[in-house]
């Protein structure tokens, strides 16, 4: 009784933990949560590939549906949605959403045509890359960008003051401010260009006038001078030889990046030409190999990105291989319906139910093989037998089931003949003596069950006829 006592309880447990765990919700995966294409000319099992595919008819459209959970922490901006290829096609989504707020999830749509086989073969499976990128909101993405650099205090004498980021310096980016704390309240005033020097290598500003103030550390009469950049991200020095160079960061906003070679020797910066950019890697390729002297200086823009949602089961069909694969289902749903045990053998609908086996089968070595147009061809043939076959057969049938129905009909007559005989046969034996009496029930009897006999016989046949004609082919 006490070991009963404590089999339940421990099963009562077991049902409220797992009821606790069952209301925790799970963890989001930081990946494209799910992807789906639709509109496919097939997919499963390819013979040709020998792997499950998802096919496309060349010059159809495509259509592709992502999924992605936004599990940063923060509101997001969608920065891009593409479907990258292995032949080089790239597709933009042609349905996002601008932003994903956190915790919510977005629906990306990509709809595509299918290129011709001379772009993207079907000869092979082909491998995709579904990527999402985004940017945190509230966060700067642009590469070295220093924001309310504060440089010194004014004391009425000095007039230069150095940032305290990164250098080189962008001078385009640069924004000097002066917050004068002697009126109330403090303002900030916007310094013009012309009013100061930038020394873009070392960061130092030099102003025609000086700073007015009087040099202390509280907010007395003195100038705060604050300054916005951007500077320069080492891409790495020049040997005389190498032309190519990476970002830290990847990948890289259109239009944003800008690539500079600085002398070390003249102390100058001169933006570069002639250069090339893989912004997906950052990879960057000069015209020409920067000196020993030289180093490489970018600045940019970028993102981050989701993990991606990868397949390698895109595939591209051919018109003939499109045609033969929709023979080949449709002689499968054929064969499906009417079997080969339905046929009688030695029959005409026999002979061209073979030779629709025959026509398969060549097709699927065919199909397998490459040669989608004999397939195609074969498929198309096996189908044209098959329908012969079905229709034989149906004719077949028909003639004996009328021939069933005229034996039912014919056989009303007998059966009311001899009934009439029956009837006048045990009218006589009652006339005479009782000593026959039992042998003409007798005869009676028997004369019934074989009646029935017989006619049981006949629906018997008629039965087993019907089963095997089958379903009619529309």
């Amino acid at each position: 009784m006490t070991k009963r006592k404590i089999s339940f309880a421990m099963l009562a447990c077991l049902m409220v933990a797992l009821t606790v765990m069952m209301a925790i919700p799970m963890a989001a995966s930081a990946e494209i949560e799910s992807i789906q294409w639709s509109g496919a000319a097939f997919q499963g099992e390819d013979d040709f590939y020998g792997d499950d595919v998802v096919a496309f008819k060349a010059g159809s459209t495509a259509k592709l549906t992502a999924s992605v959970y936004n599990d940063t922490g923060v509101d997001v901006t969608i920065t891009e949605a593409k479907v990258k290829f292995d032949w080089g096609g790239v597709f933009a989504a042609t349905t996002a959403p601008t932003q994903i707020k956190v915790a919510e999830t977005g629906v990306f749509v990509f709809e595509f045509t299918v290129p011709e086989v001379t772009v993207a073969t079907n000869t092979v499976m082909h491998a995709y890359d579904v990527l999402v990128g985004y940017q945190e909101q509230g966060t700067s993405y642009v590469v070295s960008r220093t924001a309310g650099d504060f440089l010194g205090i004014g004391d009425g004498t000095n007039k230069d003051f150095s940032t305290t980021g990164g250098t080189p310096v962008l001078a385009s980016s640069v924004a000097v401010y002066w917050r004068d704390t002697t009126a109330t309240p403090d303002t900030i005033t916007l310094k013009d260009a012309s009013s100061y020097v930038l020394n873009t290598r070392t960061g130092l500003i030099t102003f025609g006038a000086a700073p007015p103030g009087d040099g202390a550390s509280d907010l007395g009469d003195d100038t705060r001078v604050y300054a916005d950049y951007q500077y320069f991200e080492n891409a790495g020095g020049g040997d005389g030889v190498n032309k190519v160079f990476y970002t830290d960061e990847s990948p890289i906003k259109d239009g944003s990046l800008k690539v500079y070679i600085g002398n070390g020797t003249t102390e100058t910066f001169v933006e570069a030409t002639g250069w090339t950019a893989d912004l997906e890697t950052g990879k960057i390729t000069l015209a020409a190999a920067p000196s020993s002297f030289e180093t490489v200086w970018v600045t940019y823009e970028y993102w981050d990105r989701w993990d991606p949602e990868s397949g390698t089961d895109f595939v591209v069909y051919s018109a003939d291989q499109a045609d033969a694969v929709a023979a080949g289902e449709k002689f499968a749903d054929m064969d499906d319906e009417y079997p080969n045990y339905l046929f009688s053998p030695g029959t005409a609908a026999a002979k061209a139910r073979e030779e629709a086996n025959v026509s398969a089968d060549k097709a699927a070595a065919e199909y397998e093989n490459g040669d989608f147009a004999a397939a195609k061809a074969d498929y198309g043939a096996a189908v044209t037998s098959l329908q012969a076959a079905i229709d034989a057969d149906n004719t077949l049938n028909a003639g004996v089931e009328q021939t069933l129905v005229g034996m039912l009909s014919s056989a009303d007559g007998v059966v009311d003949a001899y009934a009439n005989k029956l009837n006048a046969e045990a009218k006589q034996a009652n006339g005479e003596a009782s000593m026959y009496k039992n042998v003409g029930v007798f005869t009676i009897l028997l004369g019934v069950a074989t009646l029935l006999a017989g006619l049981g016989g006949i629906l018997w046949a008629y039965s087993r006829l019907v089963e095997a004609k089958g379903p009619k082919q529309g």
